[in-house]
């Protein structure tokens, strides 16, 4: 049996890699996270993405196991006009499986970021985050991103 299931991480639960560079930073369950950042600076953004690798039950004293696999990637968040997400990183664990440039500005942003053949279809083995890379441009007003959610859809193969 194989089915087809939706991931959704609230965008609350992101976690800044270098806080002290954040000039505002707002977390509220009606927004997300709220980073401000000054002009001609960068910063990650990790959203873990929690998500189960293997099922195990047992049924007439025999383990049956269920394993899963990644197919589609969500990203709901919104940067203003000097802002530029530029990248996404998808990792299981410390194994990087999807590296995509992106060119996000001024922008909602509600995307489904389809993988490639090679990224699709990859088994998790220790769980997944994703990794948003953010440059903070010049300009008025300060660079402003917010993160609202991220998903993940997942192909769940076994009895």
């Amino acid at each position: 049996m194989i089915k087809n299931v939706d991931y959704y991480t609230n965008g609350i639960a992101t976690i800044l890699q270098s806080p002290e560079r954040a000039k505002i930073n707002v977390k509220a369950t009606n927004v997300g996270t709220v980073v401000e950042q000054d002009a001609n600076t960068d910063a990650w953004f990790h959203i873990p993405l929690t998500t189960h690798t293997q099922f195990a039950d047992i049924v007439n004293n025999n383990q049956v196991i269920s394993r899963t696999f990644i197919d589609t990637l969500f990203l709901s968040a919104k940067v203003n006009e000097n802002a530029k997400i530029d990248t996404v990183h998808i990792r299981d664990g410390t194994r990087l499986i999807v590296n995509r440039s992106v060119n996000y500005i001024d922008r909602n942003i509600e995307e489904t970021l389809s993988l490639t053949n090679t990224e699709r279809g990859q088994q998790l083995y220790a769980g997944l985050a994703m990794s948003i890379h953010v440059r903070f441009l010049t300009g008025k007003p300060r660079g402003r991103v917010e993160f609202k959610s991220a998903g993940v859809r997942l192909r769940i193969t076994g009895p």
